[in-house]
């Protein structure tokens, strides 16, 4: 009859409100879960000639998301990039070669939210020697790398809990000199709203079953 009809397309338009709503959650979820809160962590924001490297004077260049002395972005098909096409050199070029420096440091500051958990993770390989090493810091974690090696890219991954309104990841390499520790695809990304993407995405499963 034309109630019963009517009931059933009361819930049947709730199920797809429902549904649009979820659909557009997850997608704001997934965009906010994916968003790299590194800047230019691929190294890809300047372009580079083929089989050529440049370095930035940080402290006049700006613009590329990094603070330290200098960025020293390559383009080479060997070793090639982790990602993309460009990564860097930690140990970088000084405008005059004849100032021996010191241990090299590259950084960056960005947001975070007291007691939210962040995944981080990057590629690095050593360039001339396999006893190249630098220490990572992220927030309260700090850890010395000197496993890496001159013929493949190793990975580096892990989360901290962020103490702070703004956290800072940072590079250092521990031996002065210009050459050594090549660095790529630097990422940052919140942990719970991976977690929370996961838990809209089961509950829609489960509402769809319920509604079927």
């Amino acid at each position: 009859n034309l109630n019963e009809f009517c009931n059933r397309l009361d819930v049947a338009m709730k199920f797809l409100n429902i549904k649009a709503l979820l659909l557009a959650a997850c997608s704001l979820l997934a965009t906010h879960a994916q968003a790299n809160l590194i800047v230019n962590g691929d190294f890809e924001d300047v372009q580079i000639a083929p089989a050529a490297w440049t370095f930035f004077d940080l402290s006049t260049v700006t613009n590329l998301g990094w603070q330290g002395t200098n960025l020293e972005v390559w383009n080479y098909s060997t070793p090639g990039a982790f990602t993309g096409n460009q990564h860097i050199e930690l140990n970088a070029h000084l405008p005059d070669t004849n100032v021996v420096p010191g241990v090299w440091s590259l950084y960056q500051t960005f947001a975070t939210v007291i007691g939210e958990t962040y995944n981080f993770s990057f590629a690095y390989r050593a360039r001339q020697n396999n006893d190249e090493s630098f220490t990572f810091f992220i927030g309260d974690f700090t850890k010395v790398l000197d496993d890496h090696v001159t013929t493949a890219w190793s990975t580096f991954s892990g989360s901290f809990v962020a103490s702070a309104t703004s956290s800072t990841i940072r590079f250092t390499s521990n031996t002065p000199g210009y050459k050594g520790n090549l660095l790529d695809s630097v990422s940052v990304v919140s942990a719970p709203a991976t977690a929370l993407l996961l838990g809209v995405g089961l509950f829609g499963m489960m509402l769809r079953r319920r509604q079927k």
